[in-house]
């Protein structure tokens, strides 16, 4: 069980994750058209931010790392906020990829990175976003069974994960950069359908993180391998007495 203040923090950290998941969602080029406009996107959302999302993950997963070394408990809020803060920035670069890609074939008449490359891409980015978004829910409730190798090789897949999905972004951007410069700034029915399916995603896992912290409800996995006669013992008498 959390105590108050760090049910704060981990709420903090989940709000302060969506917020900078907005930062990257919002495409520079539709708010300047300057020059360097690119150059500072690309810095803030690719070197800046990361650096925050690093910051801002050691102390949830701090507290993974030592209940996962005790006992196979974890408290499920835990769980969410160590792997929230990079589910959300890929989440946000796959959504402005996909408009990058969408607005920049409306604009262009033709798609940006060349047809068969710019289906697939699309396609796969539709699919990689639905699987990070149900898997941020769903994943919790088996995370809590690996053990600590598993887990740092888990982080470790997500730390590449985010230097894949960066790496990506640069492509796109730099792909429809151009296309977009060109066409200057308009009316872009796309950009909306960004801004309220960001608004909308925003707002439900605000009530999620919420609805998890409020229960903050605790998993436990039981190994036969666990179950000596002493550690059965402790496990039993700490959650008969809650």
């Amino acid at each position: 069980m959390l105590t108050k203040g760090q049910k704060f923090w981990m709420v903090f950290i989940a709000v302060l994750s969506l917020l900078l998941g907005l930062v990257v969602l919002v495409p520079f080029k539709s708010i300047s058209s300057s020059a360097n406009i690119f150059t500072l996107e690309m810095v803030i959302k690719l070197v800046a931010i990361p650096l925050i999302i690093l910051l801002i993950s050691v102390f949830p997963n701090k507290l993974k790392y030592i209940q996962v070394k005790g006992y196979r408990e974890q408290s499920r809020i835990v769980s969410v906020i160590s792997y929230f803060p990079a589910v959300v920035y890929l989440c946000a670069l796959i959504g402005e990829s996909i408009y990058l890609l969408a607005q920049g074939y409306v604009l262009n008449g033709s798609a940006p990175l060349g047809t068969i490359p710019w289906n697939l891409w699309y396609v796969a980015l539709i699919v990689d976003l639905v699987i990070f978004m149900i898997a941020v829910h769903i994943f919790p409730r088996y995370e809590m069974q690996l053990d600590t190798k598993e887990h740092i090789i888990l982080d470790a897949c997500v730390f590449v994960l985010m230097i894949c999905f960066g790496l990506m972004f640069l492509l796109v951007s730099k792909g429809t950069h151009e296309i977009f410069l060109a066409a200057g700034q308009k009316a872009d029915p796309l950009l909306l359908c960004l801004y309220i399916l960001a608004f909308i995603g925003f707002v439900a896992e605000i009530y999620y993180i919420a609805a998890v912290a409020r229960n903050d409800e605790v998993d436990l996995d039981i190994r036969l391998n666990d179950l000596t006669a002493s550690s059965f013992a402790v496990k039993s008498f700490r959650y008969s007495s809650k």
